[in-house]
């Protein structure tokens, strides 16, 4: 129904350093999100299907808007480029001429679930009633934590649809990744997921 009407909230959800903008980044075939060592994503970004790509800063102070170039993202939407959120930037909405968001799908990058920057956690969870679906991201590096169990708990009362992603397997070894899987379907299990 979400589909037809053209609209369809995608979350990509996950404890931070997981490589949710990274596998948007992957989904869309092209590096439009910034991505990096340190926990990057401090705000709630948006992106939908457009004929050019661009981008638009929504601020929090009487719903101000400023378009700007894809290349200056970081300076809006890092923790780095905007420390505690000093430009009160509430969210950012960017398009983009990808086939996979052709359908009416708007993914949404988030941040990190367990940051050290606990507003981002809140700003999260808040964001949640949005959501039509959501993708986890999760990681061989552990492959789940007790953060996660926990936001799991929270996401499967809020979120109708779930979606698992294992992602940086490529750190570990082939034979690995199947005792990986296996463990993490047997915790979902658990949680009745």
């Amino acid at each position: 129904k979400k589909l037809a009407s053209n609209k369809l909230q995608l979350a990509v959800l996950g404890q931070m350093k997981r490589g949710k903008s990274s596998f948007i980044n992957a989904l869309l075939g092209t590096g439009i999100l910034p991505t990096g060592v340190l926990p990057v994503t401090a705000i709630i970004t948006e992106i939908r299907y457009g004929p050019i790509p661009d981008a638009t800063i929504v601020y929090s102070t009487g719903g101000l808007r400023e378009q700007v170039d894809l290349s200056a993202l970081a300076d809006y939407i890092t923790e780095a480029g905007n420390p505690g959120n000093k430009k009160q930037v509430a969210s950012v909405e960017i398009t983009y001429p990808s086939p996979f968001l052709e359908s009416g799908i708007v993914l949404i990058d988030t941040h990190g679930i367990g940051s050290t920057h606990a507003h981002n956690t809140q700003t999260t969870e808040s964001y949640l009633q949005h959501v039509d679906a959501g993708i986890v991201v999760l990681s061989v590096d552990p492959p789940i934590t007790e953060v996660e169990s926990q936001f799991l708990r929270n996401l499967k009362e809020d979120i109708p649809k779930l979606f698992f992603i294992l992602n940086k397997i490529d750190l570990v070894a082939a034979n690995e990744i199947a005792a990986i899987t296996r463990f993490l379907e047997e915790e979902l299990d658990r949680q009745q997921i």
